[in-house]
């Protein structure tokens, strides 16, 4: 990537059985495609600014039209916008820590329940 930040990888393709990703020690996904094109993402990622591999098994009668990098927005102000905090604020009250952390929490449990 062109700077460390938040990246959503998205792959247009298709396929009639699941492709294979993986990108170094950060993810590995199987993906599936229709029998025309259609696009993916594959997830949300923040990507040092190092030099990384991206590993893509394309399987038979199957293709791959583009693979997009997308920089998300991520600065501090960007992610106090994103919790609903505010953005000049230097520091957190402790209502907001607790307000943050039970976020976190429901948030966790739906990424949980997605992944089984």
């Amino acid at each position: 990537p062109p700077a460390a930040s938040c990246y959503t990888l998205r792959l247009r393709a298709l396929g009639d059985t699941p492709f294979e990703a993986e990108i170094e020690t950060l993810f590995a996904r199987r993906i599936g495609f229709e029998s025309y094109l259609s696009e993916r993402d594959l997830g949300s990622f923040f990507l040092p600014q190092d030099e990384l591999s991206l590993s893509v098994v394309v399987p038979a009668r199957g293709g791959v039209d583009r693979l997009e990098l997308i920089e998300r927005r991520s600065s501090a102000a960007d992610l106090k916008r994103l919790v609903g905090l505010p953005v000049d604020a230097e520091r957190l009250t402790e209502r907001q820590v607790d307000d943050l952390l039970a976020l976190a929490a429901r948030l966790s449990g739906l990424r949980q329940a997605n992944n089984e």
